[in-house]
């Protein structure tokens, strides 16, 4: 009996699930040398199409080609940093999903209440002196 808990112990479901997708193999007759994170593969096509109609206007000296080579270059490298970045035991897009919707549910509502240890509290009304009292 006391196997079966201490094997339950040895495997870990969070970091089994939190594995990242590997791609190497492209179709049968194509591999790649060594396997790339799927997350980079997204980051970089995010990255790339995010950057792409700012270029048009900032860059339009260089030609379409320099500029794409360019382009590539900028997301892939970004997308490394991206989909290896952990803040908080989170990947990056997590993290900031959380923070966004933190924000948005109590940042902005910071002059009528305030967290202090994971609880909420309602701020108290500011008390005004009038001009004739001392």
């Amino acid at each position: 009996m006391s196997e079966v808990t201490k094997d339950k112990h040895l495997y870990s479901y969070k970091q089994a699930l939190s594995q990242p997708y590997w791609i190497q193999k492209i179709n049968d007759d194509f591999s790649l040398q060594s396997p790339i994170k799927f997350s980079r593969i997204v980051y970089a096509v995010t990255i790339f199409s995010t950057l792409y109609f700012p270029s048009e206007k900032l860059l339009p000296f260089l030609p379409l080609g320099l500029r794409l080579t360019l382009l590539g270059i900028v997301a892939w490298v970004f997308s490394e940093t991206l989909a290896n970045l952990i803040i908080d035991g989170k990947t990056f897009i997590f993290y900031l999903w959380d923070y966004l919707k933190f924000y948005f549910q109590y940042g902005m509502r910071h002059e009528t209440i305030y967290l202090n240890k994971g609880l909420l509290y309602n701020r108290p009304q500011a008390i005004k002196k009038k001009k004739g009292d001392t």
